[in-house]
């Protein structure tokens, strides 16, 4: 009995510090932010630590792996960062993309980069993330060819 009592104290705790966190920087987790293309970013998951997991859904037009692919990456107050291995258990695109940026004034402004490993090309851009519903995010539409 006392180990189930320990132990509830333990997850209080531990989501007591990760909604600390979270809303230290701005930034709340679990949430949903849609960039200019129509891409939707959900982080779903923080440590104590600012090791973030989440999927992204990459709905940019003119790309391929139009699907949803895990992803993981950190915060540190206003600072994000998150990769996306696009493999998941239907396809590999055989790249990877890692995007690092801030958060501010209600946005997570982003640069990336993606690797193509069967060419060796290395694509960049920018991404600009607003909040968005879990509503909004299953029905958004993509929009643009330039980004992910």
């Amino acid at each position: 009995m006392v180990r189930r009592y320990m132990l509830l104290a333990v997850i209080f705790l531990f989501l007591c510090v990760n909604v600390t966190l979270a809303q230290t920087s701005g930034l709340t987790v679990p949430s949903y932010w849609q960039n200019q293309r129509g891409s939707i970013l959900h982080l779903n998951g923080m440590d104590a630590a600012g090791h973030v997991v989440g999927q992204y859904t990459n709905k940019a037009q003119g790309y391929p792996c139009q699907a949803t692919y895990p992803l993981v990456g950190w915060i540190y107050d206003n600072g994000i960062t998150f990769t996306v291995a696009w493999v998941n258990d239907t396809e590999s695109c055989n790249s990877l993309t890692s995007w690092t940026g801030h958060y501010n004034n209600g946005a997570i402004t982003t640069q990336w980069l993606l690797v193509n490993n069967s060419s060796g090309v290395i694509t960049k851009g920018e991404d600009i993330f607003g909040p968005c519903s879990e509503a909004d995010a299953s029905k958004s539409k993509p929009k643009s060819p330039n980004s992910k």
